[in-house]
């Protein structure tokens, strides 16, 4: 407390004064104000708070932080909305998790960290996969972490679900590449076998147009699986009696 009454925040450090026989003589009062420093932790750790109530509120967005080791050290709700995972699941485990195994052969998650510490910033724009397998088409924003010194703390990833976007641009597209394809040739057989490739390739797993004559069951016109193998057992098995 000051002369006047108005308080400050001290450091305060006591010692013992003793006599050249050991016996006790008093006590040193060394007093530092420290009022600045205190303040400056206050005003980081209110800093600190809005933005973890920032992140916890943006639901749509996942967002989640990485140690230098590129292991997940923060997981926000719209991070455990999207991707399915709950905090205690997930922390801990490297970002490579989060990724399809053949991005993770491709080395894309690596890549990412790689290039995010040269640049700041890298941008991945494809399939993520949820809790449970499931797949998820997200725009990706992955920045490095540096504190005042330059030293590397950790990244940060920022992710929308774009599913829907991909899949009404994916649409689209075939639409218009149908039309061209409907303009191009007068032969149905072939015209159907060139549709149902470009679905494969663009939209679906599998794509089959057939007809039912009348008592002849499926008749199978123009048949296609992204799998050429699995094209060939689909085949078979339209053909097959137990589908007339």
């Amino acid at each position: 407390m000051r002369k006047r009454g108005s308080a400050f925040w001290a450091l305060l450090s006591l010692s013992l004064v003793e006599d050249q026989s050991g016996g006790l003589r008093g006590l040193s009062v060394v007093m530092r104000d420290v009022g600045e420093r205190k303040h400056s932790e206050d005003a980081l750790k209110e800093s600190e708070h809005w933005q973890r109530l920032l992140i916890d509120s943006l639901t749509d967005y996942s967002i989640a932080m990485l140690s230098p080791e590129g292991r997940v050290s923060r997981w926000s709700p719209g991070a455990q909305r999207l991707k399915g995972y709950r905090a205690e699941e997930i922390l801990g485990q490297p970002v490579a998790r989060l990724f399809p195994s053949e991005e993770t052969e491709r080395g894309t998650p690596q890549a990412l960290l790689v290039r995010a510490i040269a640049e700041g910033h890298a941008e991945y724009e494809g399939w993520l996969i949820r809790k449970g397998g499931a797949p998820l088409w997200e725009s990706l924003t992955v920045n490095a972490v540096r504190n005042g010194n330059g030293e590397l703390r950790g990244f940060s990833l920022i992710g929308k679900d774009t599913t829907e976007r991909m899949h009404s641009e994916r649409a689209q597209a075939l639409l218009s590449e149908m039309g061209v394809i409907l303009a191009s040739s007068l032969d149905y057989r072939l015209t159907l076998d060139r549709i149902v490739r470009l679905s494969t390739r663009t939209f679906a797993r599998w794509c089959v147009v057939a007809l039912t004559p009348e008592g002849n069951g499926l008749e199978p016109i123009a048949v296609a699986h992204a799998d050429s193998e699995r094209e060939q057992s689909l085949t078979q098995t339209l053909k097959s009696p137990h589908c007339a």
